[in-house]
């Protein structure tokens, strides 16, 4: 019931499409909306630790975001976003999840978050989730000036990080319900939660090639319970957790985006 009643208090405030498309998983799959929605709705009420970074290399941008929840049997999808008159979008998510934890569109726009208490401001859980606002920014934002824009305007919820990217520049903003600031900005950014510092710390140096941030840093670092994103040179490369393998310690497939965007 209390999922229920926050739902009914938020309602207003969530993303019109993500809820659609519950509906429709819902009525396709046979799983009672309210049961999607209560897993969904979780994700607003815990945290997770993770590694953001965006790095120029070989005048080429960078992005990485590894993902930790604690529950690495869980299974992922990528999913392509096409929606009308929008710009189309990737999603790198947990199969149960619906919003858009990490993800980057046909605009080059990359989109990655790490929720857990910064201390950095009031928290509220009436507003529009992370999750729904990250499907706003992908589908609707050309530029980091109007990914700015609309995070200036919407009613914003927990305390984060964001790590958004465009193809000229990367910041990383501090956000929560009563602030809404960059953090950081330039050739190099990254955000790295304290599980993750040591280990960070110690393997910096291996941040110069794509090659040694697969091979090398991701597996010393041992960061991504549920899985590794990373974009560069117009390519995607992703890595998730199975039961035998970390995804860290595990597989990248690659993409190229352009053939993905269907350009």
């Amino acid at each position: 019931d209390s999922m229920i009643n926050l739902y009914k208090l938020n309602e207003k405030y969530y993303n019109e499409d993500v809820i659609n498309f519950m509906k429709g998983v819902s009525e396709n799959s046979k799983i009672e909306f309210n049961d999607l929605l209560y897993v969904n709705i979780f994700s607003d009420l815990i945290d997770n630790h993770c590694i953001l970074l965006s790095k120029d290399i070989d005048d080429k941008k960078l992005n990485l975001r590894t993902l930790d929840y604690g529950c690495p049997q869980l299974s992922h999808s990528l999913i392509m976003f096409n929606p009308i008159n929008k710009n189309k979008y990737i999603s790198l998510n947990v199969s149960l999840y619906f919003g858009v934890f990490t993800g980057i569109s046909e605009k080059g726009i990359f989109f990655g978050e790490s929720y857990y208490d910064l201390k950095i401001g009031n928290l509220s859980l009436l507003g529009m989730p992370f999750h729904h606002l990250s499907h706003k920014l992908l589908s609707e934002c050309n530029n980091l000036k109007e990914v700015e824009y609309l995070l200036n305007k919407c009613n914003r919820t927990s305390n984060l990080q964001l790590l958004i990217s465009d193809k000229e520049s990367s910041k990383i903003y501090l956000s929560c319900q009563d602030k809404f600031e960059i953090q950081q900005e330039g050739d190099l950014v990254y955000s790295v939660t304290p599980n993750e510092k040591k280990n960070f710390d110690e393997n910096f140096n291996y941040l110069d090639s794509l090659d040694n941030i697969i091979k090398k840093f991701i597996p010393k670092t041992k960061s991504g319970e549920l899985h590794v994103m990373i974009t560069y040179n117009n390519k995607l490369y992703v890595s998730v957790t199975t039961d035998i393998l970390q995804s860290y310690n595990n597989t990248f497939y690659e993409f190229n985006l352009d053939e993905l965007f269907n350009i």
